[in-house]
């Protein structure tokens, strides 16, 4: 309800709310249902869709031409939509996504360092690339964006989704922050997993494997030439999903990839022998070992 009532308080009034129940084992729907305002729709996946998937249904249900999505952590300053609609009718229309910075309850800021100032395009952002340290970044996305770029798998990671925006459109993210995130939400999708379930780890971890090979196929060039750090970081993640999902032969062929460029990475060294005995041991090593 953080994040609901952080939307329905703001003092911008004209927007609606989508909320996406992606087959919640809690009291989600029931509580929504209880909110007794207009603005609120509920769409309900009649099959667990992933992260990427409930967006596409929120999307495919909304109406406006801006669209922001949020998750359960997250929650909206005071005035965050005003600034938005400001923003977004001043924007020139080669500008796809307008964006604010995060401050999470801890204090920190992301993204970090700084996105590149003004509208930019795909090469400022590979160049912010090479020394990202947090990269989220609350935003709303003009319509049309969503409507000629693919989105990622259901269960996938959007690196590659905002590559391919940024190579037809341009980005104006500012530094001041509108958006908040709750490191206490319970329902997370980061962060350590006290159960190893089998099932959820291959589905997540094969689609997002695929994102990195294609993100690799795509764009490889351009960040092995001006975001060497990111292009190495590439490799490993790859090579990490691919472990997790059960891939032990295309994982290891990353990993080597990897350690070619960082021979000393002890982590490299450890993804590679956990990974090699298969996924359990792998997660078991991320939630002990690191």
């Amino acid at each position: 309800m953080r994040c609901l009532n952080s939307i329905l308080s703001q003092d911008f009034r004209d927007f609606e709310v989508l909320a996406v129940d992606d087959c919640s084992e809690d009291d989600t729907v029931d509580v929504m249902r209880g909110v007794d305002d207009p603005r609120l729709r509920i769409v309900e996946a009649k099959e667990h869709a992933g992260m990427w998937g409930a967006r596409c249904l929120g999307i495919e249900a909304a109406r406006g031409e801006w669209i922001i999505w949020f998750d359960s952590d997250d929650a909206l300053v005071e005035g965050a939509l005003s600034t938005f609609h400001e923003r977004a009718l001043l924007a020139p229309p080669e500008v796809g996504i307008i964006g604010a910075s995060y401050r999470d309850d801890q204090g920190q800021i992301t993204p970090d360092p700084p996105l590149p100032s003004g509208p930019f395009g795909l090469m400022e952002c590979v160049k912010w690339l090479n020394e990202m340290v947090r990269a989220d970044y609350i935003h709303v996305v003009r319509r049309a964006v969503l409507d000629e770029v693919p989105f990622p798998p259901p269960k996938g990671h959007g690196s590659l989704f905002e590559l391919r925006v940024l190579e037809r459109w341009r980005k104006d993210v500012s530094r001041d922050v509108l958006g908040l995130i709750y490191t206490d939400c319970t329902n997370r999708f980061s962060g350590k997993r006290s159960v190893f379930r089998a099932d959820f780890v291959k589905a997540v971890s094969s689609q997002r494997a695929e994102v990195y090979e294609q993100m690799d196929r795509e764009y490889g060039a351009l960040l092995r030439e001006h975001a060497p750090r990111r292009y190495v970081d590439v490799q490993r993640s790859a090579a990490l999903m691919h472990f997790l999902a059960g891939h032990r032969w295309r994982g290891a062929c990353r990993l080597l990839r990897y350690l070619a460029r960082k021979p000393l990475a002890l982590k490299g060294w450890s993804t590679l022998f956990f990974g090699l005995l298969g996924p359990r041991a792998l997660n078991w090593a991320r939630r002990n070992l690191a």
